[in-house]
């Protein structure tokens, strides 16, 4: 036991695995706030979400999430459809600490980032990092991890998280921290009651396609309770994904919803400390990052291109989770048309050529992919 006062590291690691349930939908999956309706689970009337998911009151929470391959919901209902390689933050807000039992109101400031891997060319969410620091006149407590799903055909999901923290306190415990739940065998919940925050993480199931996967986000509304956005002209800074559309393309200058949304996910974070990261996440942030606000329109052009799911299973494989040559491509993209580098153009159009020589279909069925391996580049010196 460590005296009050002294600051202590504090480690869990869980790994849950669970049976396979049938294949096939039904209301046994229904959540809170949801009902069956012909075998499907809905939301009820007032409330908005997936019925096997999350079911949110938009007039009494703030609400966020993301799924399929994937697609963000904003603050201003919008739904983007974007591209994301590696970490991005999604959340960061204020809330006011009620505690459960006793102890001393506060503040509440959270954290959320989220990662994706690889699925036969798709890209999907497995993962959340996240942090939450509670601060009253007594306590000062800091707290964070990750949560990871991942799941194979004919296997059941495997779900583990891992928490480290500093923790100072003075006072009774007043029953303020995380709490984990698995509902219904899908889907890993967490919830900080005192701060009014619940997230959820489903990976995809190659088995369950009747489940979206993803993630969500609620936030209790109060007063004092404010996602933060910092209107910076170059990212990153302390903001997440969950803002408005508006907002997102004030942030990078880029014209395109779809391009400025997947700009912004890739950009807002230098978050690499998680299970599975790939090799050359830290450089191709830094180089997208760095790139002048003039010329993302056609930065984004182009790396839309690699997220092509046929292209994506010609560079890196039909099977395994491996983005590396996307990241390689991408990278020297965007090293010749943010800082005129032409090697890094012939680099990326090399690598391209010797990976399509076996993919010649994704050639004819994609001009603009042709183009960008045989024709995009300026004449060698």
């Amino acid at each position: 036991m460590h005296p009050l006062g002294v600051r202590a590291w504090v480690v869990v690691l869980l790994l849950v695995t669970l049976e396979p349930r049938p294949v096939a939908a039904d209301c046994r999956e229904c959540v809170s706030n949801s009902e069956c309706v012909n075998n499907e689970c809905q939301c009820k009337p007032g409330y908005s979400g997936t019925g096997d998911f999350f079911c949110a009151d938009l007039d009494t929470h703030k609400c966020c999430c993301g799924n399929n391959d994937p697609v963000l919901v904003t603050t201003d209902g919008s739904s983007v459809v974007y591209h994301l390689l590696g970490s991005t933050q999604l959340v960061d807000i204020n809330t006011h600490r009620k505690p459960l039992f006793g102890g001393s109101e506060g503040q509440c400031r959270f954290k959320l980032w989220g990662w994706t891997e690889r699925y036969k060319g798709k890209l999907f969410y497995a993962g959340l990092t996240f942090q939450i620091d509670q601060v009253t006149h007594s306590l000062n407590n800091t707290e964070s991890g990750h949560l990871y799903g991942q799941a194979t055909s004919g296997e059941p999901y495997d779900f583990s998280f891992r928490i480290t923290g500093t923790t100072v306190y003075s006072g009774d415990d007043d029953m303020c921290g995380i709490n984990f739940r698995l509902i219904n065998w899908n889907f890993l919940r967490a919830s900080i009651p005192c701060c009014g925050i619940q997230f959820a993480i489903r990976p995809y199931h190659p088995d369950y396609h009747y489940r979206t996967p993803g993630y969500w986000f609620t936030a209790e509304k109060a007063d004092d309770a404010s996602l933060m956005t910092n209107h910076f002209s170059s990212p990153p800074a302390d903001a997440g994904l969950c803002v408005s559309t508006h907002s997102i393309m004030n942030i990078t200058g880029i014209s395109k919803i779809r391009h400025a949304a997947s700009f912004y996910a890739m950009t807002n974070s230098d978050v690499t400390d998680y299970p599975s990261a790939a090799q050359g996440l830290a450089a191709m942030k830094a180089v997208l990052r760095n790139c002048p606000r003039s010329r993302r329109d056609e930065l984004m052009r182009v790396v839309d291109l690699f997220f092509n799911p046929h292209l994506m299973k010609c560079l890196n494989g039909i099977g395994g989770k491996s983005v590396d040559l996307t990241i390689q491509g991408i990278t020297n993209s965007a090293r010749y048309i943010c800082s005129d580098f032409t090697w890094a153009c012939h680099q990326m159009q090399d690598m391209l050529r010797d990976k399509l020589l076996t993919c010649s279909k994704v050639l004819q069925s994609y001009p603009d992919i042709d183009r960008l391996a045989n024709e995009y580049c300026p004449p060698p010196n």
